[in-house]
């Protein structure tokens, strides 16, 4: 269960790291914003080309459909440990931690 937990952080750092880090061809640094020089963007137009949602963005593109993915994925665990929990105070302390988290980043 635990190397679940590891793959999905994986790849999620791994999305950020993309969209955040690694430079287009042409040298220009990427965005998180809503821009030409957002990776999503980027290889949704390049692939799907006029078969976008609009004209230059796609909330269901290919590459943020992998955020989706783990997601689910998570739910579902979720889901398979909450048959073993005895109470469901735990479920929420961590949800409150993770909440906390989330917000101070």
């Amino acid at each position: 269960m635990e190397n679940n937990i590891y793959n999905r952080n994986t790849i999620l750092i791994g999305y950020w790291v993309l969209l955040g880090f690694i430079p287009f061809p042409d040298g220009t640094l990427p965005t998180f914003d809503r821009a030409p020089n957002n990776w999503a963007n980027y290889i949704d137009l390049n692939i799907l080309g006029k078969h976008m949602w609009q004209a230059d963005y796609d909330p269901e593109g290919l590459l943020s459909t992998i955020p989706s993915i783990v997601t689910c994925i998570s739910g579902v665990l979720i889901a398979k440990h909450l048959d073993h929990f005895k109470s469901i105070k735990y479920l929420f302390i961590i949800a409150f931690i993770l909440l906390g988290s989330g917000c101070c980043f």
